[in-house]
Order: structure tokens, then C-alpha cells, then sequence
């Protein structure tokens, strides 16, 4: 059991062998579609290491879920290890493809950028890490078009998300979700400022975006 007030969430979508850190006891669901069922577990873990017994829920998707707006949607990045890791690996929808920029210490290509095609009113974004993190980072939208490799002409774009530290818990499929309500782009960059490791880069399973039109 839980020793103490201050708690993060740990989600298990056990039957896809998933799961995800949150400050909120919350679930994301995974896919489009209506007449499936998903089943979460949510434990809450206190900073000691101590876990609460789980809350089971199951989920039957009888509505077109929030889909997400970043799905196959331009994307570039300033670096990628090889073909099998370009850009488009991190919104194709496929949690086991990836995209990674250089490897070393320097953060100064591991970028990414994708065009959602027309402005949104912005509710969430949300990264699938792999191992390799970026532990401080910025990420930032536009309604007018921005040169990706621009960096300096993208500091003067919408902060959407700026980040200074590792999640709580890291490791190969961490998730991060972010409330952006309130803002609103098309364009969207993230910038890598410190990596956490000096012999990785940047690595994302999947980067997505929600919103309304």
C-alpha cells in the first residue's frame, strides 16, 4: 500500500502489453473504432516505491474515439540514425517504429516537426519515449508556416510545452501527456535542450496530437 499523499499513476493496458506514467489517474485510449474492449489497471505509486492495489477498468469503444491529428501527417526532423528511424516513424501510428536523432551529447538537431494541415483548437499532446530521452525540452506551435530548421525564427512561436526534467519513472515506453487547452496551431516543433544520456539522442515511438478543428 501507498505510504504517502504524494503519488504518480502507473496505467497498464495489459492485453497490448502497454503501459504509462501520469500525474492523474487517467487512461488514453489507443485506437480509433467502436465494439472493442480494452482493460486497464491503474496502481498508484508513491515516491518510495510502494504500490497501491490495482483499479480495473474496462473500456468498450462504442464511439469513433479523438483521433489524432498528427497521424501520417508532413513531418521532417533535423537528424535521423537511418532510414528505418526518419521522421514520419514517430506519427505513423505504429507504437513498435521509431524515430531517433543522433547519437552523442549534442542536442542541437534532435528536432521534430509535423504539419497538422489546417490550424486546431489544442487540447492534448502526448510522446512515447523510448530509452533514450530527451530530459529538458520545448515544444512549440504556430498558425503560420515556420521553416523547421529555423531554430532561432522558432523562438518567437507559441510556447506549448516546456519541459526541465526526466518523467518520474523512465524506460522503454514511458508516456507523457500534456494539457495544451487553450492554444491553438498547425505547425508543430519540438527541440531537444539537454538529452539524457551522452551517448543517445532523442527517441520517439509515436507523438501525437489532439484537438478540435
Amino acid at each position: 500500500a501507498v505510504t504517502s499523499e504524494e503519488v504518480f499513476y502507473m496505467i497498464k493496458d495489459e492485453a497490448h502489453n502497454k503501459q504509462y506514467i501520469s500525474l492523474t489517474p487517467a487512461f488514453v485510449l489507443p485506437q480509433d473504432g467502436s465494439g472493442v474492449t480494452y482493460t486497464y489497471s491503474c496502481y498508484a505509486v508513491d515516491f518510495n516505491g510502494n504500490m497501491s492495489a490495482p483499479l480495473t477498468v474496462e473500456v468498450s469503444l462504442a464511439f469513433k474515439a479523438t483521433s489524432n491529428l498528427a497521424l501520417n501527417k508532413p513531418s521532417q526532423a533535423g537528424y535521423s540514425i537511418n532510414d528505418n528511424m526518419l521522421a514520419s516513424k514517430a506519427n505513423d501510428g505504429d507504437i513498435n517504429s521509431r524515430w531517433s536523432s543522433e547519437q552523442g551529447n549534442n542536442p542541437t538537431d534532435a528536432w521534430w516537426y509535423v504539419d497538422l494541415g489546417e490550424s486546431y483548437n489544442l487540447s492534448t499532446i502526448e510522446i512515447s519515449w523510448q530509452d533514450a530521452f530527451a530530459s529538458d525540452y520545448v515544444i512549440m506551435g504556430s498558425d503560420s508556416y515556420i521553416n523547421p530548421t529555423d531554430a532561432s525564427a522558432w523562438q518567437s512561436a507559441t510556447l506549448l510545452i516546456a519541459k526541465t526534467e526526466e518523467p518520474t519513472a523512465v524506460g522503454n515506453n514511458t508516456q507523457e501527456i500534456y494539457s495544451v487547452t487553450g492554444n491553438h496551431a498547425r505547425y508543430i516543433r519540438f527541440q531537444a535542450n539537454t538529452l539524457r544520456n551522452n551517448g543517445w539522442g532523442a527517441s520517439i515511438w509515436e507523438f501525437r496530437v489532439f484537438g478540435t478543428g
